[in-house]
């Protein structure tokens, strides 16, 4: 382990020490020691990969006998799972099909990425080749030319009651576990709300042209921040319990627009996700 520094916890004042072996970050703290980071990184270098349930066990042995600790034995309060998917068209038409998710608040980067983040699970989607780009990784072979979308999903808290179950190292090759991981990944993608994308602005009639400029509205404003600006004018007193109710009813319908053509965008990720999800290793 190199480049250990000392630092104090804030909980218990303690003088801590914390290192990096590899690319994992190593903490020695009062109660314990705290192991985190990318487990496809530290055995191949690059998270562009699919880590088998036969290369999660050799990654945390081999991390057991650098540290000469039985991580094993260790409890897991966080775990990452995602998946690259190659798609036929542009990662941000994909993007722009995806809207409100219950569980977290929606967050738009100026970088392109799409981030839901809540209190227990952060679930991402991103372009992964412009992410390797920027980062100065190596863009596998395969990758070069095409669209990678990667879908995250990272459960930060309460693991034990989103797998249903305390999750320990020799978890992370159990296949019951994978199994349960995998489908909190794919049922997260799957309860985000879709929205129809556009292709041509219709000129056919006058009330299919206002629906598509209330739709292109809609997204220029946010849906999330809409029903936000909803609850605020209700707090404030301007309009009616039932008033709000309306304007959020109005504003959903809005934001999908049924008779544009779509690209079959959302049919291509669904039938993508359910396969990646079917065939884990």
């Amino acid at each position: 382990m190199t480049r250990v520094r000392p630092f104090t916890d804030k909980k218990t004042g303690a003088v801590c020490t914390s290192g990096f072996l590899g690319t994992m970050t190593v903490t020695d703290r009062t109660s314990a020691i705290v192991v985190s980071g990318s487990l496809p990184r530290y055995l191949h270098g690059t998270n562009a990969v699919t880590m088998t349930r036969v290369e999660s066990k050799e990654a945390v042995e081999r991390i057991s006998n650098d540290l000469s600790l039985p991580l094993e034995a260790a409890r897991a309060y966080r775990i990452d799972i995602a998946g690259n998917i190659i798609l036929r068209h542009p990662v941000g038409d994909y993007l722009a099909t995806l809207g409100p998710w219950k569980q977290a608040q929606r967050k738009d980067f100026s970088n392109g990425n799409l981030s839901y983040q809540g209190g227990r699970s952060t679930l991402n989607f991103y372009d992964k080749v412009l992410h390797l780009n920027r980062s100065g990784d190596k863009i596998p072979e395969h990758w070069v030319n095409r669209n990678v979308l990667r879908v995250e999903l990272q459960m930060k808290n309460a693991v034990k009651d989103q797998i249903g179950q305390a999750v320990f190292g020799r978890d992370l090759w159990d296949e019951t576990v994978y199994v349960k991981a995998i489908q909190r990944w794919k049922d997260s993608y799957l309860t985000v709300e879709k929205l129809k994308l556009m292709e041509d602005m219709p000129m056919r009639n006058v009330k299919e042209l206002r629906a598509f400029i209330e739709y292109l509205g809609v997204q220029a404003l946010g849906y999330d921040n809409g029903l936000l600006r909803i609850k605020m004018a209700k707090g404030l007193g301007q309009i009616t319990k039932d008033q709000a109710k309306e304007r959020r009813r109005a504003l959903k319908k809005m934001a999908t627009y049924p008779k544009g053509e779509a690209k079959g965008l959302i049919e291509e990720l669904d039938r993508k996700i359910e396969t990646l999800a079917a065939c884990y290793r």
